[in-house]
Order: structure tokens, then C-alpha cells, then sequence
């Protein structure tokens, strides 16, 4: 019998969570080759069948629903016990678990992690990217930078600022159909990955009516697409209103508001470098209150 991994459950647990190997990636910290590999030896050295690999993601057997059963309890305790430790620690050095979109990851936190570097140079902070919804108590992350309506209780949670989503175009698209709702107006479509996002139902009713390009499980990727004029989309407005290749069609759709928070587990509260980080962040991201709520942006200039 091979002894038991850690890493291996963390990884089989988080791939029955998310239903994608590539998703639980993001969450675990291994790359997605990384992560198939681990559970296909576990198969094998266990003589089990862990997951029925399917064309819409991977769907645990009984097997590993049994499995899951054992290990949840261990996994709650890994978290509350790293948790606890972390949260006494007032040293400002050591690692620090980061999670975030790759919309904000690459488009407002860039500088307040540089700059937190300068002050802090032995905090490690790992970085960790995914847009699905996730238990973000179970990640086991120390700081979550989300947009949510109603950020899990559990957490410790304080509100950046107002987040808001517009409609965007190219230039060119946008003198070719002004009216973004016209019937012959094509979208770029959201992927059900994006389901927490408020934009994801919104636009459920939009595909009834206009024809979609195609479907993206990333803001990023959606306004890449609208740059190379395959449709137009709604974005969020400081994901697009700093980029030269758009233009908004419409005004911020206020049914689409929510914020951004910056989310911290209640046990880490005395935790030093947790504290500064999460400090950091939060007057950081405040002072770009305007860029969230979308007044920086212009409307496209139309007849």
C-alpha cells in the first residue's frame, strides 16, 4: 500500500470542488499538467477510479465521493490549524496566500504589490489566479481581492468601492451599430465559469435576442476580442475604459454594479504581515475608486 500525500488529497479534493483539473489548478498552486499527473498516479497506485472524465469537466466516482468523506474533516483541520498559527505570528515576513481574478491581478494590483515589496521584502506573497467561484475558505487563502455582492461571513470583509460594467466596442464597431441592442448587434458571450459575475445572467438574456461570436470564461479574453472586432461586450469599466482600442457604447449599466472587497479569514485579524497586506491593498485600490465606478471612462463619439 503507498503511503498517503497530502498534496494528492488537496489536489483530488479541489478537482471534485471545481469539476476542472485545469480550475483546481489555480486553487492548489500546481500547473494543470502537474495536477492530472498527481491524481492519474494516485489511480494507479491505489487500484481506484477517482474521477469520470467527461467533455463538461471531471465528475467524482463513488469512490471518490467516499473518499472526499474521509478527507473533508482533515482538510478543515489543515486550514483552521494554519490558520490559527498564521493569525499569532507578528512577524512581517513569511509567505502569503494571495487569490484573485486575472482582471484585477494584471490591471490594478501590479503596483501596490511592487510597492509592498519595497516596504516589505521578506514577505513572499503567492499569488494565486482564478475567476470561478470558489469557497474561498477553503482555498485556504489569507486574502482574497474579489467583487461580490454578498462576500462570505465568515470572512473578515472590507469594501474598496462600487464596481461597474459598461458596454464596449471598437471605434469602428461602434459607428457600424450604435445601438448596441439592435437585433444584428453581435455580442461576445459569457462562459458559465464566470456565473458569479453579475454580468453572466444579464447577458443569458441578450444571447436570446443577438447572435454571439463567441462564448469567453474571462473578462480579459472578452475584451481582447472586442478589440479585434469580433462583437462587442460588457465589461468592467477599469478592465476596459484604460485601453485606446474601446470605446463605451452606453453609459455603466447600474443593474450590473457590485464591489470589490478585500477579504481576510476572522483567525488571521493578528496576523502582522496578513494585517499589512491587506492594509496595503485596501488604500491601494481605494484611490482608484473612480477607475472601479467607471468615471474615467468616455462614451464613443456617434452621429
Amino acid at each position: 500500500m503507498h503511503k498517503l500525500d497530502w498534496d494528492d488529497l488537496q489536489i483530488i479534493i479541489a478537482v471534485a470542488r471545481t469539476g476542472s483539473a485545469s480550475r483546481a489548478a489555480s486553487a492548489v498552486g500546481f500547473n494543470h499538467a502537474t495536477v492530472l499527473r498527481r491524481i492519474d498516479a494516485f489511480e494507479k497506485n491505489h487500484n481506484v477510479t477517482l474521477f469520470e472524465r467527461q467533455p463538461t469537466g471531471m465528475r467524482p466516482t463513488q469512490a471518490c465521493e467516499a473518499l472526499l468523506l474521509a478527507a473533508r474533516p482533515i482538510d478543515d483541520a489543515v486550514i483552521e490549524i494554519r490558520h490559527t498559527i498564521l493569525g499569532q505570528d507578528l512577524k512581517l515576513s513569511g509567505p502569503i496566500r494571495l487569490t484573485t481574478t486575472d482582471s484585477i491581478a494584471n490591471h490594478v494590483l501590479v503596483e501596490p504589490l511592487r510597492s509592498f515589496r519595497e516596504r516589505h521584502p521578506e514577505i513572499v506573497i503567492d499569488l494565486l489566479i482564478t475567476n470561478t467561484r470558489v469557497d474561498l475558505v477553503r482555498l485556504g487563502a489569507d486574502i482574497s481581492i474579489r467583487p461580490s455582492r454578498n462576500p462570505p461571513k465568515q470572512l473578515i470583509g472590507r469594501n474598496v468601492a462600487p464596481m461597474s460594467f459598461a458596454i464596449y466596442a471598437t471605434p469602428a464597431l461602434a459607428k457600424a451599430h450604435p445601438d448596441p441592442f439592435s437585433p444584428d448587434t453581435v455580442w461576445i458571450g459569457i462562459h458559465h465559469d464566470l456565473a458569479n459575475s453579475p454580468a453572466f445572467n444579464w447577458m443569458g438574456e441578450i444571447e436570446t435576442r443577438n447572435p454571439i461570436a463567441a462564448r469567453v470564461n474571462t473578462f480579459v479574453a472578452a475584451r481582447d476580442l472586442v478589440a479585434a472586432d469580433m462583437g462587442i461586450a460588457v465589461l468592467p469599466c477599469f478592465l476596459a475604459d484604460r485601453d485606446d482600442r474601446l470605446t463605451r457604447l452606453a453609459p455603466p449599466q447600474d443593474e450590473l454594479e457590485t464591489s470589490i472587497w478585500v477579504l481576510t479569514p476572522r483567525n488571521l485579524a493578528k496576523s502582522a504581515r496578513v494585517r499589512a497586506l491587506s492594509d496595503h491593498l485596501l488604500r491601494a485600490l481605494k484611490k482608484q475608486r473612480d477607475l472601479f465606478t467607471g468615471k474615467t471612462g468616455k462614451h464613443a463619439d456617434l452621429p
